[in-house]
């Protein structure tokens, strides 16, 4: 839940909280005490009337080689009706987390630093080799095929998620006609 809806169910809540609270009689047998009630006027609650709701799929890092940095790719599934925004990255088993993308520069290609990126509604970004990814500097311990590591992706709207990649000796390149010029800078030169 977004943190709009669960400040409208907490006013809510208390509301109605309000309500059914029974009448208090002091002990000196005076009269009741009134019931604090609602007023008459409607609280005005915050309607969430836009939901994102994102999946993180097919996360995978390849296994950092020689302290070296490496990069990680995923698919991100915005399946609301909200725009959401990727705007921060952490990771426990690395030093730092980016977010990259490769971009033409006249007849080469560079990799550049992102601020953010954006997952429309109803839509999927991918994160694959040649394209947006994320780079992971500094492995805190030894990674092997097939291990598990955590990174948390925070979201504009859906705040942290902590998402499972496995480790994995190797990931294929994409196979569109743009990606296969790119140098990837993670693998060791032949």
């Amino acid at each position: 839940m977004t943190h709009k809806i669960v400040a409208a169910l907490a006013v809510t809540a208390s509301l109605l909280a309000a309500c059914e609270q029974p009448s208090q009689v002091p002990k000196s047998g005076a009269a009741a005490m009134p019931t604090p009630t609602a007023s008459n006027q409607s609280a005005q609650v915050p309607v969430e009337t836009q939901v994102s709701t994102l999946s993180m799929i097919n996360a995978k890092v390849r296994k950092p080689i020689d302290g070296r940095p490496t990069a990680g790719y995923l698919v991100i599934e915005n399946g609301g009706t909200a725009s959401e925004r990727l705007t921060a990255l952490t990771s426990s088993d690395f030093g730092r987390v980016e977010l990259h993308d490769h971009v033409k520069d006249g007849e080469m290609m560079k990799m550049v630093k992102l601020d953010g990126l954006d997952i429309a509604p109803a839509s999927q970004t991918t994160m694959e080799p040649g394209g947006k990814h994320l780079m992971l500097f500094d492995a805190t311990r030894p990674l092997n095929n097939g291990d598990s590591i955590k990174i948390t992706l925070t979201f504009s709207n859906s705040g942290p998620i902590e998402t499972n990649f496995v480790v994995l000796n190797e990931i294929p390149r994409s196979t569109s006609a743009d990606s296969m010029t790119v140098h990837d800078m993670t693998m060791p030169p032949k």
